[in-house]
């Protein structure tokens, strides 16, 4: 495993976590972020998991605030499959595994 050491603001830091992600095809992850409580949320994460949605559309673009849909696999608050989605905030990103790499994102 390559360790990557990542030193990013903004919009920069945004598009190249964006772009781990998408190089992981929808497999799993491994991602630590802050949430917006300011404490660390650290887990395994899928996108484009579509069982257990209620439908509807969101009222907002989350790509625009720097979020993506990810679904939590092994959540500590013991949440079941539909309530295991969340928004993963690429801004606040401390770290991310995927396809045999450590990214960690210095500040």
């Amino acid at each position: 495993m390559a360790v990557i050491r990542v030193q990013l603001k903004g919009q920069a830091k945004i598009a190249y976590a964006e772009k781990v992600v998408n190089k992981a095809g929808g497999k799993f992850f491994g991602a630590g972020f802050i949430k917006k409580d300011n404490t660390l949320r650290e887990g395994q994460f899928r996108t484009g998991v579509k069982v257990h949605t209620k439908g509807g559309e969101l009222k907002y673009n989350p790509r625009d605030f720097g979020l993506r849909g990810v679904w939590e696999a092994n959540n500590k608050e013991g949440c079941t499959e539909g309530e295991a989605f969340r928004m993963m905030n690429y801004a606040t990103l401390t770290y991310l595994k995927a396809c045999g790499d450590e990214y960690i994102f210095l500040s």
